[in-house]
């Protein structure tokens, strides 16, 4: 029987642990350096290995705590130890001219760092990026074109010196510009970051958002149809949607929390905005939670 009681507790201290942090740090108490937390993703091994090998015993829950606070002490350690160190940056700047286009899909893969996504006004270009990495990445263009419409996939390899635990991360600073004058899809693949993406006045068809760990804050466009999906990673993501668009909202499962605003009504599986049904302008959302909390307005 005591082997009965003792089974399972790994992963709720996981999730104890993770919901602590995460409330310190909106909290303003502590100050978490999601680089570095990033990297340490093999600690999900770490305790999916005390799941197994303390299942059975009789004294596997008492072990498991101790681990378990071991851990947090070592994480701690890590996140605010070390001094600066002094790391080389590189700056590139790409673009892409609008002449001859008639539709674009871009897709970004962002690494450690930030991101900020806007649009371009009164330019003749289709898309205008500013990023900074270090010079232990490498940034890779793919580029294709097709019946006048281009398809940017950009992303940053390599990076074994992006992080050292008794110095400082490294971290990317990605600035993109996007047309508002042709119909556009957008995929964000996020790593550890903190991303702002304002949308406003794009011709936005479709919108895949891969949160990872960090904050994610979004605007979405004020008029057209599009659909957005949106799947929940470690951390906060929050959605703006104008009044001027209607909405319909599917929420699958996740382990974090979600919270939708007061003009949706819950039908079924979906929330959905009053005029939904007969509006021009209204957007398909679908969200997959992860482990964070999720914010829709």
């Amino acid at each position: 029987m005591p082997e009965n009681r003792n089974r399972g507790l790994v992963f709720p201290l996981l999730l104890i642990l993770i919901g602590a942090v995460l409330l310190l740090e909106r909290l303003g108490l502590w100050s978490l350096n999601w680089a570095r937390l990033g990297q340490l993703w093999p600690l999900i091994l770490v305790f999916l290995g005390l799941e197994i090998l303390l299942r059975h015993t009789r004294v596997g829950g008492v072990v498991s705590l101790l681990v378990a606070l071991s851990i947090v002490a070592l994480v701690a350690i890590l996140l605010f130890s070390g001094g600066p160190r002094q790391v080389d940056y590189t700056r590139e700047t790409f673009s892409y001219p609008l002449e001859g286009l008639k539709a674009a899909s871009v897709r970004l893969e962002v690494g450690v760092g930030q991101l900020e996504v806007s649009p371009l006004e009164d330019s003749d270009q289709v898309l205008e990026a500013e990023i900074q990495h270090g010079n232990a990445t490498r940034l890779i263009r793919e580029i294709s074109e097709k019946d006048q419409e281009i398809r940017v996939a950009l992303k940053t390899t390599g990076g074994s010196q992006a992080w050292n635990p008794l110095g400082r991360s490294v971290e990317e600073d990605w600035r993109i510009g996007l047309s508002t004058q042709i119909p556009l899809s957008l995929e964000i693949n996020s790593g550890v970051n903190r991303s702002r993406l304002e949308l406003t006045g794009l011709k936005l068809k479709r919108l895949a958002l891969n949160a990872g760990v960090g904050e994610t804050e979004v605007t979405l466009p004020e008029a057209g149809t599009y659909e957005v999906s949106i799947k929940g990673g470690v951390g906060a993501v929050k959605v703006k949607i104008p009044e001027s668009m209607e909405a319909r909202i599917r929420v699958d499962g996740g382990l974090g929390a979600v919270d939708i605003g007061e003009r949706y009504e819950q039908q079924g599986k979906y929330y959905v905005t009053k005029g939904y049904a007969r509006a021009d302008d209204k957007a398909d959302i679908e969200v997959d939670g992860g482990v964070g909390a999720i914010t829709i307005r």
